[in-house]
């Protein structure tokens, strides 16, 4: 793998474990501030509350290790041969068993298969959105101040991600199918860096003076982001692939991203 592209790609990973860290750090502070405050009443929500982030946070730090663990992996072998692009596509329900909490996973399968550590991490960001809204919702130590100058500078910091997503997005590599895959994680992980951040710039904004809809702005931008630019559906790993095809690469994405592929 070229050097560029393994060091983003470990970047990227240390960003989003940085990400998991704060996050996790922010909803256990939530809820010593509840007791120090004396809001017994809501205690026991937010212990649940923490208690599932912990759990969801969890499962998406160790995808992360195990998305980083691979990079020096050999390079896996796809011969030149015509392609459909769902081949091997395990879809969404191993992600599903990796990402939420309190449900066993007895196979390993999951942590061996590319496409569905990038879900899971995908669904457990996800979940982490959904999950602070409720801590949002919840706070009665909000300053709910005036939209100006928060919203603007939401608005202004929202327009910059998306011309930050556009300049750095770039066709994807076929050299070989080490590179392919390496790639393709590294856009994962830099498209969802652009989107979430703008809900968590929305979250400082709602605690530092901005109004207390701030935060569901910023969220439902996200969630747009997600929809039409990060998820790795099977459409969109279809996209990715008839591009490929359309420059006349025989390399499979979906194979390429499974080191378990065989060739034989």
């Amino acid at each position: 793998m070229p050097a560029g592209l393994r060091l983003a790609s470990r970047v990227l990973a240390a960003f989003t474990r940085v990400v998991i860290t704060i996050l996790t750090i922010i909803t256990v502070l939530g809820v010593v501030a509840d007791m120090i405050t004396a809001h017994w009443s809501r205690v026991p929500f937010s212990l649940v509350f923490a208690i599932v982030f912990v759990f969801l946070m969890s499962s998406t730090y160790r995808s992360t290790r195990r998305f980083a663990s691979r990079e020096t992996a050999p390079p896996t072998l796809v011969e030149p041969r015509p392609i459909e692009a769902s081949a091997g596509d395990p879809g969404w329900k191993p992600s599903l068993r990796v990402t939420l909490p309190f449900v066993p996973d007895r196979s390993d399968e999951p942590a061996r298969n590319g496409l569905t550590v990038l879900r899971s991490v995908f669904l457990a960001f996800t979940g982490a959105l959904v999950l602070i809204a409720n801590l949002v919702a919840t706070s009665t130590a909000l300053p709910n101040g005036p939209v100006v100058p928060w919203i603007p500078i939401l608005i202004a910091f929202a327009a910059l991600t998306l011309v930050g997503a556009r300049a750095t997005d770039r066709p994807l590599p076929c050299t070989s199918a080490q590179a392919l895959a390496a790639a393709y994680r590294a856009r994962f992980f830099l498209r969802v860096a652009f989107a979430e951040s703008v809900a968590l710039m929305a979250f400082t904004i709602t605690f530092a003076g901005g109004p207390v809809w701030t935060y569901y702005v910023g969220l439902a931008f996200t969630f747009v982001r997600f929809a039409t630019n990060v998820a790795p559906t099977r459409a969109a790993v279809a996209r990715d692939q008839a591009d490929l095809e359309a420059r006349g690469c025989n390399l499979s994405l979906i194979a390429a991203l499974n080191p378990q592929t065989s060739t034989t």
